[in-house]
């Protein structure tokens, strides 16, 4: 028989399964209907936060398959939504910026009905200033434990 712990536990893990799923298929419905693949958008996605990263640390944070990660960023530079450019002092290694189509394509996505961010705003925007503050809480907390645990 299951304790109370174990049970919490269960009932997270479904919970932030479900989540998970929700959010995959609204970020696999906004990548297309922005005429892209769900990786082009996701490195999309990661650039714009970062505003400039190199394509050997975005293979790192992505983990990626190198195949898929050249194809990906040679399909958004042929979009013109990424601009990539040699590292100063290190010509082998890329740079890579969004264009400003990129930049257009990404600020859409925050008024685009039915978007990721718009639909996950909505969802926020239903929970009390507490729930919102309490969540974003134990989701960091429970984040850093993971992170902490995948460094040994």
């Amino acid at each position: 028989m299951e304790d109370h712990s174990s049970r919490r536990v269960t009932d997270i893990l479904k919970s932030v399964e479900r989540v998970n799923r929700g959010l995959r298929k609204l970020f696999q419905k906004t990548a297309s209907n922005l005429e892209l693949t769900a990786p082009q958008f996701m490195l999309l996605s990661i650039i714009a936060s970062k505003k400039e990263i190199t394509q050997k640390q975005l293979g790192i944070e992505t983990q990626f398959p190198k195949s898929t990660l050249s194809q990906s960023i040679d399909a958004l530079v042929q979009k013109e939504l990424l601009d990539r450019y040699p590292v100063e002092g290190n010509r082998r290694e890329m740079q890579l910026v969004l264009s400003e189509a990129g930049k257009s394509v990404m600020d859409s996505i925050h008024e685009q009905k039915g978007s990721y961010y718009t639909v996950l705003k909505e969802a926020v925007d239903g929970l009390s200033e507490q729930q919102a503050d309490l969540l974003l809480k134990s989701l960091s907390q429970i984040a850093l434990f993971l992170e902490e645990e995948m460094k040994e």
